[in-house]
């Protein structure tokens, strides 16, 4: 036994040393160190000073296509990033403690985040992840104690483990109808999240998803209750939730809050959503305000 477990030890070493001897040798140009693969540029490491960064789409005439893992991490003097359309792929940690980061615009074509992209980035203020990105990754935005909202293209479909935790500025998540996963403690500890709207396409929400978010008031779901994890609203003792006419699975409470059906549109809907919920939860909502106006109209 003793000798099969040195035989597996020495092959995983000359596995390693023969990727070290395929991987691309790395090249320094201007402000970056990178690697050259079928015909595209990665992005290793960021030489430069700092501030506010364009990311060129081309170095020696051949596309940027990715930024590598941990290329930009921890240059805290850099200030705003924007990167080039033919960036495709953001690596693991890429931009983790860029303390001082307070913009970042992706490329349109970007489709993959890795996990910990943003991590730590404490001056980071509004996010938009682009349309090509499927997954948001394991703490992608965790600890960004400064990001204030986020907007999700329409493709995200999951929203990995702890992506936001401890976002304790984040007041505005708009996750949209394509969503079917949110991870385990995804939002935790966001203290300043005051409610959020939870599609109808979401079937699984992880556990203490939004724990510790002490400010959080409702929370809306437009479909079916979702399978729960344990502790998803632990320490809100503020919140309710609200459920549209006609879902199914809910009761009287959940998640060890109170819950309640949706009628009209209570005050804290988003006002992008406020229009469309409105209608789907009371149809008869605007009758009202039709007889206010004939009552105005008389002597």
């Amino acid at each position: 036994m003793k000798t099969l477990i040195h035989c597996r030890r020495s092959l995983g070493w000359m596995w390693r040393a023969l990727g070290l001897l395929i991987l691309p040798a790395a090249v320094q140009s201007q402000d970056y160190t990178y690697t050259t693969n079928n015909g595209a540029i990665t992005i290793v490491k960021y030489l430069g000073a700092g501030g506010a960064v364009a990311v060129p789409g081309k170095i020696t005439g051949l596309p940027v296509t990715c930024i590598g893992d941990r290329a930009f991490f921890s240059c805290t003097r850099l200030t705003r990033v924007t990167l080039s359309n033919t960036v495709v792929r953001i690596g693991e940690e890429a931009f983790r403690s860029c303390t001082s980061l307070a913009s970042i615009t992706m490329s349109t074509r970007v489709a993959h985040i890795g996990d910990g992209a943003f991590s730590c980035c404490v001056s980071l203020g509004g996010v938009t992840v682009p349309g090509g990105v499927t997954q948001i990754g394991d703490w992608v935005f965790s600890s960004c104690s400064g990001l204030t909202n986020v907007t999700m293209g329409d493709s995200v479909t999951s929203i990995g483990d702890s992506a936001f935790h401890s976002c304790g500025n984040l007041r505005s998540v708009a996750i949209p109808d394509t969503v079917t996963r949110i991870g385990d403690m995804a939002f935790f500890a966001c203290s300043r999240l005051p409610h959020v709207m939870i599609p109808g396409s979401v079937t699984r929400i992880g556990d203490y998803a939004f724990s510790r978010c002490t400010n959080l008031q409702s929370v809306y779901f437009k479909g079916n209750a979702p399978r729960l994890g344990s502790s998803v609203l632990e320490g809100d003792s503020h919140s309710t939730v609200y459920y549209m006419p006609g879902a199914t699975g809910w009761g009287t409470t959940w998640a060890g809050r109170p819950a309640t059906r949706w009628v009209g549109a209570p005050e804290l809907v988003p006002e992008s959503d406020l229009a469309a919920v409105s209608a789907a939860a009371n149809p008869a909502a605007g009758k009202p305000e039709k007889s206010a106006k004939k009552r105005r109209r008389r002597p």
